[in-house]
């Protein structure tokens, strides 16, 4: 755990030090590598994906990892393509937090204190081809020879969209992938 905020480095996780993250896509990839990066900087997550007992072993090890307690994580296991769910999981994600309701709208809450911070990192190296549909089904996606794309490591990613959610970038991208801290 990191726990000098004076270092350059780590100061910007330590704005999120006992914040609310709330991470879709987290039983796998860049979410589950986020989940770690925060959680190791003691902050507080809502945690979604479609795969409990991934979401839970994420849990688990970001509690076994840290020293956060089991009401710090909250399992969201949900389809966030199923619209007709959304409020219901903000509702459990209030609820459990006990955090006021903000507007989705960036400009809206800024000034309430809550930030959006859209990640688009590029390639990054992650399981998200185990899931990949094909147009015939029952048929895995077999990815051709990619090794002339650069891709980050999910850690990298992690620790990046730490820095620009600490900081409420509006956007994470690409290009700063390249940044070196």
């Amino acid at each position: 755990m990191y726990t000098n905020c004076s270092t350059t480095i780590w100061k910007v996780h330590c704005k999120l030090r006992g914040k609310v993250v709330w991470i879709t896509g987290a039983s796998s990839g860049i979410g589950e590598s986020l989940a770690y990066e925060l959680a190791a900087n003691g902050v507080k997550l809502a945690i979604s994906g479609t795969n409990e007992s991934r979401l839970q072993e994420v849990k688990k090890k970001c509690i076994l990892m840290n020293n956060l307690k089991e009401d710090d994580i909250l399992v969201l296991s949900f389809n966030v393509t199923d619209l007709n769910e959304h409020q219901k999981q903000f509702n459990s994600l209030i609820s459990h937090f006990k955090t006021g309701y903000f507007e989705s709208v960036r400009s809206e809450i800024r000034s309430k204190g809550i930030s959006v911070t859209m990640l688009c990192p590029g390639p990054v190296v992650s399981r998200i081809v185990d899931n990949v549909l094909t147009e015939n089904k029952g048929v895995k996606y077999e990815p051709k020879d990619n090794s002339f794309v650069k891709q980050m490591e999910t850690s990298r990613c992690a620790y990046l969209s730490g820095i620009a959610i600490a900081n409420q970038l509006d956007e994470f991208d690409d290009h700063f992938s390249s940044i070196t801290f």
